[in-house]
C-alpha cells in the first residue's frame, strides 16, 4: 500500500487527510487495513484507488479487498465516502467501469463531507473531490520585534528614554493601559533602533 498524508487544523482539531494507491493482485485482510489506518491520527479522510470493489461505495460485484474494507466500515468507526458511480474507466473494450475509488474517514462526525468525480478523463481514473464544511485555523504569523538587524545598543538607548515607570495604577484598567504603553514604547524603540 502506497500512502501519504499532512495533517490540517480545523476548528474541529487535527485531520489526516491522505491519498492512498493499493495495487491490485494482494489480498487483504480486515484487520491489515485496520493496522494501516490506525497510523494515522483519531481523525482521518483517506481517499484514493483501493483496487476495491463492494456494493458499500456502489459497486455491484464484492472481491476480497472489498469485503475486508466493508468489514472494517461496518465493525469499527471508519465510514465509507463515495459517489456511487463509476470511478475507473478501462481503455478499449476490455473490463467494465470499477467502483475502486472512495474515501475511508474516522472521527470526523462533526464535519459535513461531499464528495464527487469529475469527468477528466486522462487517466483511466475519474478525480474525486472531497468538499469539507470544517473551516481551517490559521495562526497569525508572530511579529518579531528585534531582528538580526536590530542594532540592541540604540533599542536599549531609545527605551531607557522613553520609558517612564513612575506610572500610579490603582485599577485593572490601569494595568491594561500601562501594558499597552510599555509594548507601544518596545515596539517603537525596535522600530527606531
Amino acid at each position: 500500500v502506497q500512502l501519504a498524508s499532512i495533517a490540517i487544523q480545523t476548528a474541529l482539531g487535527s485531520i489526516n487527510l491522505g491519498a492512498v494507491y493499493c495495487p491490485p493482485g494482494f489480498p487483504w485482510t480486515t484487520d491489515e487495513f485496520e493496522c494501516i489506518l490506525d497510523e494515522n491520527c483519531p481523525k482521518y479522510i483517506i481517499a484514493g484507488d483501493w483496487n476495491a470493489s463492494h456494493w458499500l461505495w456502489g459497486a455491484g460485484r464484492c472481491n476480497q479487498r472489498g469485503r475486508a474494507l466493508a468489514n472494517l466500515a461496518l465493525s469499527t468507526e471508519v465510514s465509507c465516502l463515495a459517489t456511487g458511480g463509476p470511478t475507473r474507466y478501462p481503455f478499449g473494450s476490455r473490463g467494465s467501469p470499477g467502483y475502486i475509488d472512495f474515501a475511508i474517514t474516522r472521527g470526523i462526525l462533526g464535519i459535513h463531507a461531499e464528495i464527487r468525480s469529475v469527468a477528466e478523463l486522462s487517466s483511466d481514473h475519474l478525480p474525486l473531490i472531497i468538499t469539507l464544511d470544517a473551516a481551517a485555523v490559521f495562526y497569525p504569523r508572530a511579529e518579531r520585534i528585534i531582528t538580526r538587524r536590530t542594532n540592541v545598543d540604540v533599542f536599549h538607548s531609545q527605551l531607557e528614554q522613553s520609558l517612564h515607570l513612575n506610572m500610579e495604577i490603582n485599577s485593572g484598567r490601569d494595568i491594561e493601559d500601562a501594558i499597552d504603553l510599555f509594548t507601544n514604547k518596545v515596539k517603537s524603540a525596535a522600530k527606531m533602533a
